[in-house]
């Protein structure tokens, strides 16, 4: 079985929203309007390492 990352992208910035979402699962929490870079570095942070092509 292979877990599945998942990132929050919600308008809900405080502290505990951020706490809510751990909490419900979510690998990371990001807050819109998203800025398009943090949210390249986001996505590859919680994929992990991929495997170089052969």
């Amino acid at each position: 079985c292979r877990l599945v990352p998942l990132i929050a992208l919600t308008g809900y910035g405080q502290l505990r929203d951020k706490e809510a979402a751990a909490q419900a699962g979510f690998n990371a929490h990001l807050i819109k309007p998203v800025d398009i870079e943090l949210m390249i570095r986001t996505i590859e942070g919680v994929m992990g390492p991929q495997p170089l092509p052969a």
